[in-house]
């Protein structure tokens, strides 16, 4: 028995156009994981206690970043090697704001735009201000 397909149709996928700038925002994004890899790298290499190693599995880049610095401080590390260090380390943190821009700001509303274009997000505030003992006000929508 043969089967029946509408004229045109065909169980191929269509080709699907390469887009640059997702490629390009793809690029950042594994950059951003070797980034995070290598800070975690150096940290097993500064840092002699176990629990920060450990905590180091969870961590998110500025996170690592501030436990390589914690290292630094209270280390083993040779005096004339942390210069170096802490100057790796402030690339790192420049790196992970403008990799944080460029992916967070992708599909978020800004200021002057959509997205990539402003590249500026806003945070949005949705009128509630809670105090130390948990009441929450909600002047911005309309309570008193």
């Amino acid at each position: 028995m043969r089967r029946r397909t509408m004229p045109g149709m065909t169980t191929d996928a269509a080709p699907r156009e390469r887009n640059p700038f997702l490629e390009a925002v793809g690029r950042v994004t594994v950059a951003g994981a070797e980034l995070d890899f290598g800070l975690r790298s150096l940290l097993g290499a500064i840092a002699h206690e176990p629990t920060l190693l450990m905590y180091a599995n969870a961590a998110n880049t500025s996170q690592l970043i501030e436990f390589c610095r914690l290292s630094l401080k209270v280390g083993v590390i040779a005096d004339e090697h942390v210069p170096d260090i802490e100057a790796c380390l402030t690339r790192a943190d420049k790196f992970r704001e403008r990799r944080n821009t460029i992916v967070h700001a992708l599909y978020m509303p800004t200021e002057s735009g959509i997205g990539i274009e402003a590249m500026n997000p806003t945070r949005k505030k949705f009128g509630y201000n809670s105090t130390p003992n948990g009441a929450i006000s909600g002047r911005a929508c309309g309570d008193p």
